[in-house]
């Protein structure tokens, strides 16, 4: 699932789904979503109105069955077993993945949050870079701030990604490790799973590469 004109939400939020690796086409999925994210079972997503769906990921594109979540959240993230959102406010919450329990709160102020079974990362408004464990309870959550300045993050099982404001793609170790390295490729928007990057630029042109 992507947003954006060829790979996700366009200027009317319509959403686009098509295989990871590539294959195949676009189809267009029932619904109307900002922003959008999936593991091999659930897909979370929040329209212009902040409103919350979620759906099961293999679902029939024209027949998607989404179910609104109580909350308003500006973004979400999802991982394995959670949904990680943030508000208009950069609150940040998580939920279990299959919509069952409710939204935790998080401490921490971030814009963009991205995750998976074992790590949170998170960029704030002026594009500092936090880390924190994300095993255990929300009251666990111990922030480290990361060096560097992204916009954009998304999180692998391996890498953690990053665009800066000059929509230059980094990467690092997951596990905060090691140090920043520069990939190819200009976007602004970029995200991944264990064998794919996607991404898209300021024009809204889609890429994709092997991870």
């Amino acid at each position: 699932y992507q947003r954006r004109v060829h790979g996700g939400c366009d200027c009317e939020e319509a959403v686009h789904r098509r295989p990871a690796d590539g294959c195949g086409d676009w189809e267009t999925v029932e619904g109307s979503l900002k922003c959008v994210s999936s593991n091999t079972c659930f897909v979370w997503g929040v329209n212009c109105e902040d409103d919350i769906y979620m759906a099961n990921a293999d679902a029939p594109a024209d027949a998607m069955g989404w179910e609104k979540i109580e909350g308003k959240l500006s973004q979400v993230n999802v991982s394995e077993s959670f949904v990680y959102g943030v508000n208009s406010d950069e609150k940040l919450y998580r939920r279990n993945v299959d919509g069952s329990g409710e939204w935790e709160e998080i401490a921490g102020v971030l814009s963009c949050i991205s995750a998976n079974k074992d790590y949170v990362w998170g960029v704030n408004c002026a594009d500092d870079v936090y880390m924190s464990c994300a095993e255990g309870c929300v009251s666990d959550f111990a922030w480290k701030q990361i060096d560097g300045k992204f916009k954009q993050i998304h999180v692998s099982e391996s890498w953690v990604y990053a665009s800066n404001f000059a929509q230059e793609i980094y990467r690092r170790p997951v596990d905060g490790s090691g140090s920043w390295e520069k990939t190819q490729g200009s976007l602004c928007c970029v995200a991944s799973n264990c064998t794919h990057v996607w991404g898209c630029n300021g024009n809204e042109d889609v890429y994709w590469t092997v991870a």
